[in-house]
């Protein structure tokens, strides 16, 4: 059944694989539109800075150079199959970990006027794709409409917040089925919110959307709201100039910046609240039992640095925020064991995979090592898909999953992972 699709107990038989010197972009803008195509190719793109394959034949990947920063253009096609697998493609073209998805959407609100932005808050997943990427479940968050809606707003552009339909066929967009969304709060429906969204959480990537209005649903009889100059907003290249201006704005978001330091016990009473009965669900430690056995182990952490033993950082946002902490035990041996948390709020962003990155470059570079142990619960699925993000970098070795049971009761199944680098 499709609701089993989701399988997170047994590695990918293949994973995209970022290639060696990628170049780097600050994001990548993702449209369906050709005219939109054309038209960035002729006024904003610099060159050519990669390709994507498919049985389709050739995509261009295009540069843009814009007030010091870069940014990547490409036209995927119509459908969350497509649009996932390019996307996923792309992902090993580029060192980008922000994607702009944008094109036009049906209207299922006819209080929305065409043209009108809309961004989507969740996805409901009448498609297949999410299915592979994520439990079953009838909705998909899209979490950064938050960040979407304050761009637009900053720049003046009109916009609705609301749930976004993603379907697999729009000639089986039904009368009933358009009610029980509409009742719902969706205010549009699409072909590939829910997949790309869950792909990229999957992949720890930030996606950010929005949609304009095309044909419209909510009227007795189909509305395509098409005229000989305008394919019901589908080709509109103002549209383009939207997403720039909000591929600029996520470039410049400091929150999007980690950096790690040797832990500080003046952080330690934020390690102690962050460090709650949700982090440790799936984790053999349990909460402290107080603010004293809290400082009595990361002191004894400590002083295995000090020794050589050990490393632990603090996880710190642009700004400069405590998010959580990584760690390496046993760096003086043959294969370390990794560790990492990061606060609730600060979940899905990406920072767990950054910090993790650098703590691994700095092992690797101060101690040689090179093969770390990483352990988790085979239902920790963001445990999870962090290791698929450094399958470019280390061989990914899974071993037998154990079913244990803690000293305070709590029953896992804890699978281990060998990191080698290649």
């Amino acid at each position: 059944m499709i609701t089993d699709s989701f399988d997170n107990r047994s590695p990918a038989i293949i994973n995209p694989v970022r290639r060696e010197n990628a170049p780097e972009v600050d994001a990548c803008i993702v449209t369906f539109s050709h005219e939109i195509e054309k038209y960035v190719a002729e006024k904003y793109a610099s060159g050519e800075i990669a390709a994507l394959w498919c049985a389709s034949g050739k995509t261009p990947v295009y540069l843009i150079e814009r007030n010091g920063r870069r940014f990547a253009f490409y036209r995927t096609y119509v459908g969350a199959p497509i649009t996932v697998g390019l996307m996923e493609d792309a992902m090993t073209e580029l060192k980008c970990d922000r994607y702009i998805l944008f094109g036009g959407a049906g209207c299922l609100n006819k209080e929305i006027a065409h043209g009108k932005v809309m961004v989507p808050t969740a996805a409901y997943r009448d498609e297949g794709t999410s299915y592979h990427y994520a439990p079953a479940a009838d909705y998909v968050d899209m979490k950064n409409a938050a960040v979407v809606a304050e761009c637009m707003k900053a720049n003046g552009i009109p916009y609705a917040l609301g749930k976004t339909w993603t379907t697999d066929s729009f000639y089986r967009e039904t009368r009933n089925n358009f009610e029980k969304r509409k009742a719902d709060g969706c205010i549009s429906v699409e072909m590939e919110s829910a997949g790309v969204q869950a792909m990229c959480d999957f992949r720890n990537m930030d996606l950010y959307a929005f949609f304009t209005g095309g044909d419209l649903l909510d009227a007795p009889e189909w509305n395509a709201r098409q005229n000989e100059n305008n394919d019901g907003g589908q080709h509109d290249v103002g549209h383009f100039s939207i997403a720039l201006a909000l591929a600029e704005y996520v470039a410049s978001l400091p929150d999007q910046h980690v950096r790690i330091e040797p832990f500080d016990m003046k952080y330690l009473d934020e390690y102690y609240t962050g460090f709650n009965r949700e982090i440790t669900k799936y984790q053999w430690p349990d909460p402290f039992e107080s603010r004293e056995a809290a400082e009595e182990l990361l002191q004894s952490f400590l002083d295995e640095m000090e020794r050589g033993e050990t490393l632990l950082f603090s996880i710190f946002s642009g700004d400069d925020r405590f998010l959580g902490s990584v760690e390496i035990h046993g760096v003086d041996g043959d294969c370390p064991e990794l560790g990492i948390w990061v606060k609730e709020p600060e979940q899905n962003k990406g920072y767990a995979y950054r910090a993790l990155g650098e703590a691994l470059r700095y092992a690797r570079k101060h101690y040689g090592n090179v093969a770390f142990y990483y352990e988790a619960d085979v239902r920790n699925m963001g445990s999870l898909r962090l290791l698929d993000k450094f399958a470019d970098e280390y061989e990914i070795i899974p071993y037998e999953p154990e079913k244990v049971t803690t000293d305070s009761g709590k029953e896992l199944e804890l699978r281990g992972y060998e990191l080698r680098v290649k």
